[in-house]
């Protein structure tokens, strides 16, 4: 049988985390920050039943660039978006998008309830599919959301404090930041133990969102290195 990788819950994870944590962090930024495109999961009715919309009014990651670097737009669909939506519009290897996070997202959807962008309607991570299926309660999702918003911000107050303080990063700009910073001291040699907590609370959030709002393949996948 294969090992559970959560058992022992969260502080079991920390602790076999911290015992890689020097090996896995750059490999963890680079491939996190690979594959942080918002696309159509599987078809769902543009109207959420009220337990999903609960979640997703509290959450936001999908929103303000934490899980996904960019969103697909349906073709022809980009004349139709929201004109601050028009403007982060971008084309790519013949697909368009546009970039997170989204103007439209202040702590919570501005557009919720209004015209935006198909995939906005369709798009359900995995916590979502979690509570539909009854593999998690609205209370447990709910402190999910929580706790990943929690670690988030930390994560945030910690670079701000010790380098950029009055700095207002996106996620993904964070991630960058992070991976040179990372690079520039593992190549000189340099110990940061303000950096090394970054990057260890860094880990933990990603197995956190890559548990519970990516798909459960990409989860084995990434707990199991099967992705390397």
């Amino acid at each position: 049988m294969a090992e559970d990788p959560w058992e022992g819950g969260v502080g079991a994870i920390r602790s076999k985390a911290n015992s890689h944590h020097f090996i896995l962090v750059d490999y963890h930024l680079s491939k996190f920050s690979d594959s942080m495109e918002l696309k159509k999961i599987s078809e769902a009715d543009d109207q959420a039943p009220i337990t999903e919309q609960e979640i997703c009014v509290t959450c936001g990651l999908c929103c303000d660039g934490t899980l996904f670097e960019w969103a697909t737009v349906e073709e022809g669909e980009k004349a139709e978006l929201p004109k601050k939506l028009q403007q982060k519009c971008f084309s790519a290897e013949e697909r368009e998008g546009f970039k997170q996070p989204c103007p439209y997202f202040e702590n919570k959807c501005t557009i919720y309830f209004q015209k935006k962008a198909h995939i906005c309607s369709v798009f359900r991570c995995q916590l979502l599919k979690d509570l539909f299926e009854e593999t998690i309660n609205h209370s447990d999702a709910k402190n999910v959301v929580k706790n990943a918003i929690e670690l988030r911000n930390e994560i945030f107050q910690i670079y701000k404090v010790n380098y950029k303080p009055g700095t207002k990063l996106s996620f993904t700009e964070l991630l960058c930041e992070l991976r040179k910073k990372n690079t520039t001291n593992i190549e000189s040699n340099r110990k940061d133990l303000d950096l090394e907590l970054l990057m260890f609370k860094f880990n933990i959030l990603e197995i956190l969102l890559v548990k519970h709002f990516k798909s459960s393949e990409e989860f084995n996948n990434f707990i199991m290195g099967n992705n390397r």
